[in-house]
């Protein structure tokens, strides 16, 4: 599939796990919620303020999990800071969060202001249908839907053969979320103009032309793996490399099977040098499953001496992009722990060289001892 608006597997997670759940905006549901974790203090998860019912009398279609949906919202947008605790998030407001709500006290329009500018910098899959709107004359909600919702059932069906837990969706440009949220939200920002068919204004322009990040910083939680998303990215090239302490059976199978899916579709993958710091049985186990790439790529894996040197390293790069995080390539750190990452858009030479010496130093696994 030709790919014209959504650029790679990165981009669309990033779309996907931001906004997933999220499908209404409010600007009186958000202050409501930030005045209730003002006076509260604490961590508190979504269920206390169901329970004093925080949202009543708001329009919007209920599932019952709205609520927990705007917390989730206002933790992406850096609101918020999040604990998780036996298979819920607990949310309390951050620096960010509390200069708002204090801003909210003193000037509502000040505290507007602050909150347009904070998502319009920050919450991509606004910034990408912005970015579709500049890139038209006008466009409808349907036109939206073929476009943006057609490349993202494409990159999240990628996503699932790299052992995503999700099926092939249009979200959030679906019609329900883009007529129900994006133009609502787009028109009170005043972002777009226009009726039936919208076009993006001078203000919105300048939102994108605001934006000149050469990184991203990766903030990953349970269930929400956008580092790994990153790194199937990085895998989508020619010649990756991927550095790593550790590695596990999961982690490796998930990689293997979706290189194997991808060759000659959407992967353009010919070579991938990994070095890991531990030969400890597990390991031996994942790396016996890269193995199965052999026949189709050129695969060399190296590994530090742990008696002379230790690797502390978690870099994966190719020949554009690299990351540099906190993450193991292990199952736990990629979809159950909160971690942190910076995704480099262009490779600095520098970071280049510090790879190129943890691969000298590394030793060569020879792969035919596992057959």
């Amino acid at each position: 599939m030709e790919v014209k608006y959504i650029s790679d597997l990165y981009e669309a997670g990033k779309i996907y796990f931001q906004s997933r759940g999220i499908a209404w905006f409010s600007v009186e549901a958000i202050n409501r919620v930030i005045k209730f974790l003002d006076s509260y203090k604490e961590f508190v998860d979504s269920s206390v303020m169901d329970n004093v019912g925080i949202l009543r009398g708001l329009k919007f279609a209920s599932t019952g999990r709205e609520t927990g949906y705007i917390l989730k919202f206002l933790w992406y947008i850096g609101f918020l800071s999040c604990r998780y605790c036996r298979g819920r998030f607990y949310y309390k407001l951050n620096t960010v969060g509390w200069k708002y709500y204090r801003l909210y006290c003193r000037d509502e329009r000040r505290a507007f202001i602050y909150l347009y500018r904070i998502i319009t910098s920050r919450w991509e899959p606004l910034l990408k249908i912005l970015e579709y709107l500049k890139s038209r004359k006008y466009a409808s909600a349907k036109e939206i839907e073929r476009d943006l919702g057609g490349e993202m059932e494409y990159w999240t069906s990628i996503m699932a053969k790299f052992g995503f837990r999700i099926r092939s969706v249009k979200k959030p440009y679906n019609s329900f979320v883009i007529g129900q949220m994006f133009i609502p939200l787009m028109r009170e920002f005043g972002l777009i103009e226009g009726g039936r068919k919208c076009r993006i204004t001078d203000e919105g322009k300048n939102v994108l032309n605001e934006r000149r990040d050469s990184y991203d910083v990766i903030r990953t939680r349970p269930n929400e793996p956008l580092i790994y998303a990153a790194i199937c990215n990085i895998l989508l090239a020619r010649e990756p490399v991927l550095i790593s302490p550790w590695i596990d059976l999961k982690t490796a199978q998930n990689i293997v099977k979706g290189i194997m899916y991808g060759i000659n579709k959407y992967t353009e993958i010919r070579s991938l040098r990994i070095v890991i710091g531990s030969l400890e049985s597990k390991t031996r186990e994942a790396i016996k499953i890269l193995t199965e790439l052999k026949d189709r790529i050129e695969i060399e894996i190296r590994y530090v001496k742990r008696r002379e040197i230790s690797l502390h390293a978690k870099t994966y790069s190719n020949e554009e992009k690299a990351i540099v995080s906190s993450a193991n390539l292990l199952y736990r750190s990629l979809w159950k722990n909160f971690e942190l990452g910076i995704y480099l858009y262009q490779i600095p030479s520098i970071l280049q060289q510090a790879m190129e010496e943890i691969w000298q130093q590394a030793q060569p696994y020879r792969l035919n001892s596992l057959i």
